[in-house]
């Protein structure tokens, strides 16, 4: 009987041990639960740090393309537009309007985050400026051309199209040092003549030829010299100013030889360059535009040839207020087998070619507050 009782006992004592064990693993199997899962769980926490992670990837390629646009001109300025587009690579609906404190929905390959615009760039929203093809226009039906500052110099719009490009001109006479053009004795060589020292050919003549061969070179050389990296291209006014490959068109005007008689008296080997029509087009476009300038004359890198039964005159075209003159002669030769050389100065105005992209950076095109270029 006792022994009967015992094995009852032995039996509940059991079936207890095994209801507390299973409580036991239910409590520990609610706490490992609240561990995995919940808010501070070891898997919410490792898919927080993963989100972050992810986040924090997004923000730093955004960064890092904003940091590669600003270095593009070694420089610290973003434009909003600029800043725009980085945006719209990983974010979905970024408006125009958007301002540092807008928050931004990534795009679903970046995961599913809003991202406020300053944890991205915290600086200043600033328009893009407008291009120097956009502004730099003249009004030819009012005859009227903004002023820009170029390199120093106070200039004009000369033309703003597909043939020309975009040309600036220094606004008058005076914006640069006048320039003097005559014969130059570096300019000279043995080369360039062969003479019989009985007849009666002069040094004066000989640097005087050369003069004015090399006259337009000269002053579109000159012109380069005034160019800053904004520019493409400089030439003197009055020379070419229709464009090749993107340049201004060399000068390539013919030759002129005058008569046989002539190179018999001189035994000169050289050839003169004959007179040419470059300045029509930019004297046009000074006179409609009111661009001639105040006062005195202006140098024209085109050549004009007079001849008579007297003399002949090789000269290089001046303008003078709205009107050209017929030329400065450099070299004249006459009848009697006499020649002289001259030197004249007089203002030089350059043009210079821009690319249509430089930006516009201040200004209003007013001669008191003139455009500036970047």
């Amino acid at each position: 009987m006792m022994e009967s009782k015992r094995k009852r006992k032995e039996r509940g004592i059991t079936l207890i041990a095994l209801v507390i064990t299973i409580i036991v693993l239910l409590i520990l199997a609610g706490v490992s639960i609240a561990m995995l899962t919940g808010q501070n769980g070891i898997l919410t926490q490792a898919q927080n740090a993963k989100n972050e992670t992810e986040k924090a990837s997004v923000i730093e390629q955004a960064r890092l393309d904003i940091l590669e646009k600003q270095t593009e001109k070694n420089g610290t300025t973003i434009y909003k537009e600029n800043l725009k587009d980085i945006l719209d690579k990983y974010f979905e609906g970024v408006t125009d309007d958007f301002t540092l404190d807008t928050k931004l929905q990534t795009k679903p390959e970046y995961g599913d985050y809003q991202i406020p615009v300053s944890e991205i760039y915290n600086g200043e929203l600033k328009d893009k400026p407008k291009t120097a093809g956009e502004v730099l226009v003249p009004n030819e039906s009012e005859g009227t051309s903004p002023y820009v500052q170029y390199n120093g110099m106070l200039c004009r719009v000369l033309y703003n199209d597909e043939t020309h490009g975009l040309q600036i001109v220094t606004a008058d006479n005076g914006v640069v040092p006048d320039v003097t053009l005559g014969y130059d004795d570096d300019k000279v060589t043995a080369n360039d003549f062969s003479y019989d020292g009985s007849l009666s050919l002069t040094e004066n003549f000989k640097k005087a030829a050369v003069s004015y061969n090399n006259a337009v070179d000269n002053l579109n050389e000159i012109a380069r010299g005034y160019m800053d990296e904004n520019a493409i291209d400089a030439r003197c006014l009055g020379s070419k100013a229709t464009l090749k490959d993107g340049k201004f068109e060399v000068d390539t005007s013919g030759m002129f030889t005058g008569t046989e008689s002539y190179l018999e008296t001189y035994k000169w080997n050289g050839k003169f360059k004959d007179e040419d029509t470059n300045y029509e087009e930019d004297v046009a476009q000074i006179i409609e535009l009111s661009l001639y300038g105040t006062s005195g004359y202006t140098w024209l890198a085109s050549r004009y040839v007079y001849s008579n039964s007297d003399n002949t005159s090789f000269c290089l075209r001046i303008l003078g207020g709205a009107s050209v003159g017929g030329g400065y002669h450099l070299c004249n030769v006459d009848s009697a087998k006499g020649s002289d050389s001259y030197s004249g100065d007089f203002s030089f105005r350059p043009v210079f070619l821009l690319s249509s992209d430089i930006l516009i950076i201040g200004g209003d095109g007013s001669s008191d507050n003139p455009y500036l270029i970047e």
